[in-house]
């Protein structure tokens, strides 16, 4: 039988835990690495402009050079290559495991 009380005790728990420990921690892990975050986003899209430039110059030299009867010979430089991440891992948070209430 489905218990409103038992529930409601459950979902208060939740609330609770994810109020009190989760949000916390992130926004704490955020605080320290907010300039990390900013600079990986502005490596990230130079990388990012870098590559997609040098893709379309090689496949626009390709085109020109099958024109010109030389083959077409394009390699695809993927988009994220030369960026890393310096980013911290973020916070391990507690697995909770839901257990009766009884």
């Amino acid at each position: 039988m489905f218990d409103i009380s038992k529930t409601s005790i459950l979902i208060f728990i939740l609330i609770v835990i994810v109020i009190l420990l989760s949000i916390p921690t992130i926004f704490k892990w955020f605080g320290d690495n907010w300039k990390n975050v900013l600079t990986n986003m502005w490596n990230a899209y130079k990388a990012y402009a870098t590559n997609l430039f040098t893709n379309f110059k090689n496949l626009f030299t390709s085109i020109w050079s099958w024109i010109k009867g030389n083959g077409f010979d394009f390699t695809f430089t993927p988009l994220l290559e030369g960026f890393e991440s310096t980013l911290a891992e973020l916070p391990k948070i507690a697995k909770r495991s839901i257990t009766p209430l009884s």
